[in-house]
Protein backbone atom coordinates (compact mmCIF):
# COMPACT_ATOMS: atom_id res chain seq x y z
CA UNK A 1 0.00 0.00 0.00
CA UNK A 2 1.23 3.44 -0.88
CA UNK A 3 1.45 6.31 1.56
CA UNK A 4 2.35 9.92 0.88
CA UNK A 5 3.34 12.71 3.23
CA UNK A 6 2.73 16.11 1.70
CA UNK A 7 3.88 19.18 3.62
CA UNK A 8 2.48 22.60 2.89
CA UNK A 9 3.97 25.61 4.69
CA UNK A 10 1.96 28.77 4.34
CA UNK A 11 -1.36 30.32 5.16
CA UNK A 12 -4.32 27.99 4.85
CA UNK A 13 -7.93 28.56 3.94
CA UNK A 14 -10.52 27.97 6.64
CA UNK A 15 -14.07 26.83 6.13
CA UNK A 16 -15.24 30.13 7.64
CA UNK A 17 -13.10 32.11 5.21
CA UNK A 18 -14.41 30.10 2.28
CA UNK A 19 -18.05 30.58 3.31
CA UNK A 20 -17.49 34.28 4.03
CA UNK A 21 -16.49 34.76 0.39
CA UNK A 22 -20.12 35.24 -0.58
CA UNK A 23 -19.53 35.80 -4.29
CA UNK A 24 -18.82 32.63 -6.25
CA UNK A 25 -15.90 34.28 -8.10
CA UNK A 26 -14.07 34.87 -4.81
CA UNK A 27 -14.66 31.28 -3.68
CA UNK A 28 -13.55 29.99 -7.09
CA UNK A 29 -10.32 32.02 -7.09
CA UNK A 30 -9.55 30.90 -3.53
CA UNK A 31 -10.09 27.25 -4.48
CA UNK A 32 -7.99 27.65 -7.65
CA UNK A 33 -5.10 29.15 -5.65
CA UNK A 34 -4.93 26.13 -3.35
CA UNK A 35 -5.60 23.58 -6.10
CA UNK A 36 -2.56 24.97 -7.93
CA UNK A 37 -0.46 24.67 -4.76
CA UNK A 38 -1.62 21.11 -4.04
CA UNK A 39 -1.26 20.02 -7.64
CA UNK A 40 2.41 21.01 -7.62
CA UNK A 41 3.03 19.26 -4.31
CA UNK A 42 1.24 16.08 -5.44
CA UNK A 43 3.14 15.95 -8.74
CA UNK A 44 6.44 16.54 -6.93
CA UNK A 45 5.62 13.60 -4.64
CA UNK A 46 4.92 11.36 -7.65
CA UNK A 47 1.31 10.73 -6.70
CA UNK A 48 0.34 10.65 -10.39
CA UNK A 49 2.63 7.70 -11.07
CA UNK A 50 1.23 4.18 -11.02
CA UNK A 51 -2.38 3.09 -10.86
CA UNK A 52 -4.97 5.27 -9.16
CA UNK A 53 -5.67 4.50 -5.52
CA UNK A 54 -9.07 2.81 -5.37
CA UNK A 55 -9.56 3.47 -1.67
CA UNK A 56 -7.75 5.97 0.51
CA UNK A 57 -7.88 8.04 3.65
CA UNK A 58 -6.41 11.41 4.60
CA UNK A 59 -4.94 12.57 7.88
CA UNK A 60 -4.24 16.27 8.26
CA UNK A 61 -1.89 17.30 11.03
CA UNK A 62 -1.48 21.04 11.30
CA UNK A 63 -0.62 24.09 13.31
CA UNK A 64 -2.31 27.39 12.57
CA UNK A 65 -4.81 29.69 14.24
CA UNK A 66 -7.70 27.68 12.76
CA UNK A 67 -10.00 25.54 14.84
CA UNK A 68 -9.75 21.88 13.93
CA UNK A 69 -13.13 21.75 12.14
CA UNK A 70 -12.25 24.74 9.95
CA UNK A 71 -9.31 22.87 8.39
CA UNK A 72 -11.75 20.63 6.50
CA UNK A 73 -11.70 23.20 3.67
CA UNK A 74 -8.01 22.39 3.14
CA UNK A 75 -8.82 18.67 2.97
CA UNK A 76 -11.73 19.29 0.57
CA UNK A 77 -9.55 21.22 -1.86
CA UNK A 78 -6.68 18.71 -1.56
CA UNK A 79 -8.97 15.74 -2.27
CA UNK A 80 -10.64 17.59 -5.17
CA UNK A 81 -7.14 18.11 -6.59
CA UNK A 82 -6.37 14.39 -6.22
CA UNK A 83 -9.43 13.42 -8.28
CA UNK A 84 -8.27 12.26 -11.70
CA UNK A 85 -4.61 12.67 -10.73
CA UNK A 86 -4.23 9.74 -8.35
CA UNK A 87 -7.76 8.68 -7.34
CA UNK A 88 -10.71 7.94 -9.66
CA UNK A 89 -13.29 9.81 -7.57
CA UNK A 90 -13.64 11.47 -4.20
CA UNK A 91 -16.92 9.81 -3.22
CA UNK A 92 -17.52 7.44 -0.30
CA UNK A 93 -16.66 4.41 -2.43
CA UNK A 94 -13.07 5.64 -2.63
CA UNK A 95 -12.50 8.22 0.13
CA UNK A 96 -13.05 6.27 3.35
CA UNK A 97 -11.85 8.43 6.23
CA UNK A 98 -10.48 11.80 7.25
CA UNK A 99 -8.69 12.63 10.49
CA UNK A 100 -7.93 16.21 11.54
CA UNK A 101 -5.36 16.83 14.27
CA UNK A 102 -3.92 19.99 15.74
CA UNK A 103 -0.23 19.63 16.66
CA UNK A 104 1.22 22.49 18.74
CA UNK A 105 4.75 21.18 18.12
CA UNK A 106 4.70 22.05 14.41
CA UNK A 107 5.89 25.37 13.04
CA UNK A 108 3.06 27.89 12.63
CA UNK A 109 1.16 27.54 9.30
CA UNK A 110 2.36 24.00 8.68
CA UNK A 111 -0.03 21.44 7.21
CA UNK A 112 1.01 17.80 6.84
CA UNK A 113 -1.28 15.67 4.70
CA UNK A 114 -0.81 11.92 5.08
CA UNK A 115 -2.60 10.19 2.23
CA UNK A 116 -2.78 6.46 2.58
CA UNK A 117 -3.94 3.84 0.12
CA UNK A 118 -6.24 1.30 1.72
CA UNK A 119 -6.70 -2.35 0.94
CA UNK A 120 -9.90 -2.58 -1.09
CA UNK A 121 -10.95 -5.92 0.40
Amino acid sequence: MREYEIVYNGPGVSLNQWYASSHWKKRHSLKKKYKDIFSGLFLEAGMHLGPKMQQFDVRLEYRSTMDVDNTIAMVKIAVDTMKGLCVPEDNRNHFKRVILEYNPNLKHNTYIFRIRELDGN
